[in-house]
């Protein structure tokens, strides 16, 4: 009886001991879960937040140097052939800017063709070329964001394009965006043409992208998914996006909608309203942690 008593004693012992290290490594495994994830959401936070200040950099080094040319072409602006060297210098002291233009309202001239276009762009290995065209229409007359330009006497980004080098002789696809703002003329400070400056985001892709695939290697080395970036603009049209397949032609806001986790509407609905957050939604059909951000000036997000 007495061994009895003392074998069941040791089992209840054993029993509590082993509760004890089962209640212990859970304790352990949800803490170490814990810290790893706030950690990762620290990593990926901070990744974003350094993309995006690099972005918002990218967009204001060339609205300040736009606007800070604008007195000298105002004074110059009924003479083209000058104006031409000080579109070539925003090139030269602005590595951000592929291509400066002025486009002159149609017809400004009277002794010219209808539409003048003067421009400095510079080609793929940075040398920089001026033109100057005269020609009865030119297709920047329908540019939305130019009549807009115009007749509003507003500064503004474009929306995200695919343009092709206009340089002779050269194959190059850009994406670009475009940031503009009306040149005045006389007294009233009449509107009679945009000074524009084009950014181009296939460049600044590749910087981001980069920034991740140190941190793939390092950090997700043999994880079947792997960490990436992305921007969006108002519409959630992909504007930067690893597979360059569903830049210009794909939609997050669509691909959110398709998913029955009613928080990927909720960050379509956030992202919508300009707000920064995270959550996790379902990507491509795969669980994921999203952080995003709205982008300054541009009503765009990055992620």
């Amino acid at each position: 009886m007495k061994y009895s008593l003392t074998k069941r004693l040791t089992y209840r012992i054993m029993a509590v001991v082993l509760v004890m290290i089962a209640v212990i490594t859970g304790i352990v495994h949800f803490t170490v879960r814990s810290y790893m994830l706030q950690e990762a959401q620290e990593r990926y936070e901070g990744i974003l937040l350094r993309d995006h200040e690099e972005f918002r950099r990218r967009l204001s080094d060339v609205m300040v140097a736009t606007k800070n040319n604008i007195d000298n072409i105002e004074r110059d602006i009924d003479s083209p052939d000058k104006l031409l060297p000080q579109l070539e210098r925003m090139l030269q002291v602005n590595v951000s800017i592929v291509t400066s233009a002025i486009l002159y309202e149609p017809s400004y001239f009277p002794d010219k063709k209808r539409c003048v276009e003067l421009y400095a762009t510079r080609d793929s290995v940075g040398g920089i070329h001026t033109y100057k065209d005269e020609d009865d229409y030119n297709e920047y007359m329908e540019w939305e964001w130019f009549k807009k330009g115009m007749a509003d006497d507003v500064e503004s980004w474009s929306e995200a394009y695919f343009e092709d080098s206009i340089i002779p002789n050269t194959s190059r696809q850009l994406l670009l965006t475009t940031f503009s703002i009306p040149i005045h003329q006389g007294k009233q400070r009449r509107p009679v043409a945009l000074l524009c400056s084009d950014l181009p985001l296939t460049f600044l892709s590749y910087e981001m992208m980069d920034d991740l695939q140190e941190l793939n290697k390092k950090l997700e080395k043999g994880s079947t998914h792997h960490s990436y970036n992305f921007v969006i603009d108002h519409n959630g049209t992909y504007i930067i996006h690893p597979d360059e397949k569903r830049i210009q032609t794909a939609n997050f806001f669509d691909e959110a909608r398709l998913t029955t986790n009613r928080i990927d509407d909720e960050v379509v609905t956030s992202m919508k309203d300009g707000e920064m957050g995270s959550a996790m939604v379902e990507i491509d059909g795969v669980p994921s942690w999203i952080y995003y951000r709205n982008v300054k000036h541009m009503d765009w997000v990055i992620a």
